[in-house]
């Protein structure tokens, strides 16, 4: 299991934006949440590139400023989030490829949302990387048991950022062991 723990590497510009764009017409909800895509190219069923989509949620102006910039120099489609429910619109609208999700937040914890989450059908699926300032071993097993795929602590690492989330979307996307598709 990855583990991000130390400081955001120096001189890496965050402010970047992605350059690609979509070049066909914003699709509606409905089409967006049916979207299929190969994680590791962002290939979708029609052989047209998307841009992953990855929802931040969290109650920092700051982190999710931050977190948006280098998802999008990564060419990563950053969603944005302060809470649980603006996190269940953005889910009910957009077809989301990974949570990061902050664990300290005001009403819902991101342990309970994660809960929520998995517990859904419709959600179950989407991998969970659970973010935190605490660096604790239970803090690492909460997240897990909750259903995260991983847990990484702030600040992350900008250098693996995109590496390590393109492996967490992949991995989420292979078929269970011992199931054939």
């Amino acid at each position: 299991m990855a583990r991000f723990d130390g400081p955001a590497v120096a001189g890496e510009p965050l402010g970047a934006v992605a350059v690609g764009t979509r070049a066909h017409a914003t699709p509606t909800p409905a089409e967006t949440r049916n979207r299929q895509t190969t994680p590791m190219t962002g290939i979708d069923d029609n052989g047209e590139v998307q841009m992953l989509r990855v929802l931040v949620v969290d109650d920092s102006a700051v982190t999710r400023t931050v977190v948006g910039s280098v998802l999008r120099r990564a060419k990563f489609e950053p969603r944005l989030a302060r809470s649980a429910d603006e996190a269940r619109g953005q889910i009910a609208e957009h077809h989301m490829d990974a949570i990061l999700m902050d664990i300290q937040m005001p009403g819902l914890d991101g342990y309970a949302f994660t809960r929520e989450l998995k517990a859904n059908p419709a959600t179950a699926s989407i991998p969970i990387v659970a973010l935190t300032a605490r660096n604790l071993d239970i803090d690492r097993q909460m997240a897990l048991e909750a259903g995260c795929a991983d847990l990484w602590v702030k600040p992350v690492k900008i250098r693996d950022f995109e590496r390590k989330l393109r492996e967490i979307i992949s991995e989420s996307s292979l078929p269970a062991e011992g199931h054939s598709e």
